[in-house]
This record gives structure tokens, C-alpha cells and sequence, in this order.
């Protein structure tokens, strides 16, 4: 639902960099949480990013994990600054995850930050 998707690069070294803002084009009569053509239409737009974030588990979440090459992360929070400082506050393990699943692997479950 949300009007833009905002695209980060976060570095190793704690530091990120809004790289691009991109429209939700998505079609705006599918307000369904969790509908599976919503979701397609979201990764669409989303090309070229390694993960997705998002703020609650939601049913498209598990479809994405088990079946995409993104990794989705549900991290809690209101603001964008806080998910992005939970992003560099938890690069290695996320770095990790968007690795295996570059190699194919894939985990279960969405992992959720703060733990």
C-alpha cells in the first residue's frame, strides 16, 4: 500500500545511501494484505534489489522466501531511519542470508529484526 519504495545501498561499515525512490505502481484496486498478484506487481518494481523489508510477516512474505530470488526481512519499526539502522546494526547476518540464497539456499523461515 505504501505510494513509493525507497532503495538503499547499506555498506559494511554501518553506512547507507538512498540509491533510488521508486513509484508503487502496482495496481491500486488490489487491496487484499497478501495477494498474491499484488505481490508480483511489488517485485516487479523491485527489480534489482537483493532484499525486501518490510515492517510484518504477511502470507506474500512466505510466498517470496520460498519461491524468489529476494530475501524478505520483516523488521519492526515506524520510521525509515530506524529500519535502516537495524539493517547496518545487523549487516553480517543479512549479508549472509542474501548470499545463500544468491547460491540457492534458502531459510525457512522470514528472519525478523530486532530478534
Amino acid at each position: 500500500m505504501a505510494k513509493y519504495f525507497y532503495i538503499f545501498d547499506v555498506f559494511e561499515d554501518g553506512t547507507s545511501a538512498l540509491a533510488e525512490k521508486r513509484r508503487n505502481t502496482s495496481p491500486p484496486e488490489i487491496v487484499t494484505h497478501g495477494d498474491p498478484r499484488k505481490m508480483r506487481a511489488v517485485l516487479q518494481i523491485c527489480s534489482g534489489c537483493d532484499a525486501i523489508i518490510g515492517r510484518r510477516l504477511s502470507p506474500n512474505f512466505v510466498r517470496v522466501s520460498k519461491n524468489t530470488e529476494f530475501q524478505p526481512i520483516v523488521i519492526e519499526g515506524e520510521f525509515l531511519k530506524g529500519i535502516i539502522e537495524e539493517i547496518s546494526k545487523n549487516y553480517d547476518e543479512i549479508y549472509g542470508l542474501i548470499k545463500r540464497r544468491r547460491e540457492g539456499m534458502r531459510v525457512e523461515k522470514v528472519p525478523k529484526f530486532p530478534k
